[in-house]
This record gives structure tokens, sequence and C-alpha cells, in this order.
């Protein structure tokens, strides 16, 4: 599994979740863009199946959320609901993209979980966070004890803070 590098997976992290801006142009590409890196990419990074997860999550939320609100255009409410949720899905796409450029992990508020975690064990301490990978063994995924930012596994220092990895 994990065989990308830090600026790799911040890179697909990020792609993730700008990907779904795609659907202001194509019909439902706001989940079928995302839907492909993450399908692609899921199985060579914790970090990017883990933001390509959260960015299908939130997008299917919103597309649930604006056809309810495309039925509440009939009492004349779905409009507002509708302009309202086009400015908060474009707030935090770039919150949660800024997130996964600088390496930190980020839930999107009000996402209904349709895809779940895949079935693994996460083990946490203050730096590291152990989750078990398909066929059973651990891989290490570090994080830095100040800033909290994710770290290559043969890291000795915190790019981000300079703070020794413990």
């Amino acid at each position: 599994m994990l065989s990308m590098n830090v600026k790799q997976e911040r890179m697909w992290g990020m792609l993730c979740h700008l990907s779904a801006f795609t659907g202001c142009v194509i019909p439902f590409a706001n989940i079928i863009a995302p839907l492909i890196i993450w399908l692609t990419q899921k199985d060579k990074s914790n970090f990017v199946e883990e933001h390509g997860r959260e960015s299908l999550n939130f997008q299917i939320s919103v597309t649930l959320y604006a056809f309810i609100a495309g039925i509440l255009t009939v009492i004349g409410i779905g409009v507002i609901i509708l302009a309202g949720l086009g400015i908060f899905n474009i707030i935090f796409l770039v919150i949660a993209s800024i997130n996964a450029n600088d390496g930190n992990n980020y839930r999107y508020p009000f996402t209904i979980k349709f895809i779940k975690p895949k079935s693994t064990t996460i083990y946490k301490n203050s730096t590291q966070t152990y989750p078990v990978s398909k066929n059973g063994s651990r891989s290490v995924i570090r994080k830095c004890a100040s800033c909290g930012k994710i770290l290559e596994s043969n890291d000795k220092f915190c790019k981000d803070c300079g703070s020794p990895v413990s």
C-alpha cells in the first residue's frame, strides 16, 4: 500500500476535494471526479483514501440536499436553500482542499457517511496512528506531536515546524 511520498499524498488529497468543482460544468461530475480519483489512488495512501472518502460523502450529501431543495422550490423556499447550498459547497470545498494540502485531516459538516471507512482498527497515541491494512499488517502514519502534520515514516524532524519526532 503506501507508495506515495508526502507531497504526492497532499496533492492527491487536495485533488479529491477540488475535482468536485467539475460538477459546475458537467452534471454529477461533483461525485464522479472524486470517485475516480479515490478509486485509483486509495490503495496507494491512507491519507488519500480518507480524503477521497470524505469528499465523496460530502458531495453525495450535497447532491441529496440539492434534490430535496429542488422539490422545495414548489413552495418557494427551495430557491433560497439551493443558493445557500451552493455557497456552502464552495466554501467548504476550499477549506477542505487547503487542509489536505497542509497535510491535515478534515471533516465536512452535515455530511452523511454513505461510504464507511474500510474495516480497519486504528490505534492512536500522541504521535502515531496504526491502521490495519487489508492483509492485516499495520502501516504506520506518523504525525508531529507539535503541529499535527502527517510525516513520512523515516522523518526524524517535522518539515513544517522543525520539532523532533519521537
